[in-house]
């Protein structure tokens, strides 16, 4: 999740209401023994060398999750996901600062991390790729079940067919808070549960009508729409079978000439 304004005092405040009070934060290129507000000042500091830039991001709110386990305390937990921080900042942001904690508030452990948009007194801030990030996805849960085998792992980035929905920091928060998937997880969810990650356009039809949504174009994106809200099915981490919307499409058009009147003589 991205941030346009750097609003690192908020998101600070935000991590630590969800941490134990005596739980040490995971840092990195941060002095440890700082207060809440020194360290947003640290990071602000830190953002006052990039140059002013509309849109631009400010920071990065990342969680690294993991599969609830009944047999390990609380301080087995935190030494697990403060390893697996380390080894991902180590390869997703060595010189941006980060500040992190651990929450075991849900049936998930998971640590939040704080990061930097640029690199310690940088000018530029710091891009990856959509393949880096997702590479740096894949190598982590391969460690994880490495140097954890005794936890439960299921491969969410692993696996070439799999996508997930977009969903905006909005809806990442509300979940995480509420332990309840959003409308468009939800929705991404049932339709993955019936067709997989890619579905047929006929089956597709016949489920949104029997369900009592109803399917759209614009362009070249199909979608749904939903108790009058559309999701596009791209944004909803699916794909539809481009060979058999291309027909429909064609079928379709050939059946709309088919009905146009014939000019009078």
């Amino acid at each position: 999740m991205t941030r346009k304004g750097p609003s690192f005092g908020q998101l600070i405040d935000y991590l630590d209401q969800g941490a134990a009070p005596d739980d040490p934060a995971f840092l990195h290129n941060l002095y440890p023994e700082q207060s809440a507000a020194q360290i947003a000042r640290a990071f602000l500091i830190n953002h006052q060398h990039l140059p002013r830039r509309k849109r631009g991001n400010s920071l990065y709110h990342e969680i690294i999750s993991l599969e609830g386990q009944a047999e390990l305390r609380p301080d087995q937990w935190r030494v697990i996901l403060f390893n697996l921080a380390s080894l991902y900042v180590e390869r997703r942001a060595p010189r941006q600062l980060v500040y992190g904690r651990v929450h075991l508030d849900t049936e998930h452990p998971h640590i939040h991390l704080l990061i930097s948009a640029n690199g310690l007194r940088s000018a530029k801030r710091k891009r990856l790729s959509r393949r880096h990030f997702r590479q740096v996805q894949i190598e982590m849960e391969r460690l994880a079940r490495e140097l954890y085998p005794e936890l439960e792992h299921r491969s969410l980035y692993d696996r070439p067919d799999r996508q997930r929905p977009k969903i905006s920091r909005q809806e990442g928060e509300r979940t995480r808070r509420t332990n309840q998937l959003s409308r468009k997880q939800a929705l991404a969810q049932n339709l993955r549960e019936q067709f997989g990650s890619k579905m047929d356009f006929s089956a597709l039809q016949v489920w949104a009508t029997a369900q009592g949504h109803q399917l759209y174009q614009r362009g070249q994106q199909w979608g749904l729409i939903v108790e009058g809200r559309k999701y596009r099915l791209k944004t909803l981490g699916l794909e539809l079978d481009p060979r058999a919307a291309k027909l429909k499409w064609i079928s379709d058009s050939h059946l709309h000439q088919r009905e146009k009147p014939e000019r009078a003589l």
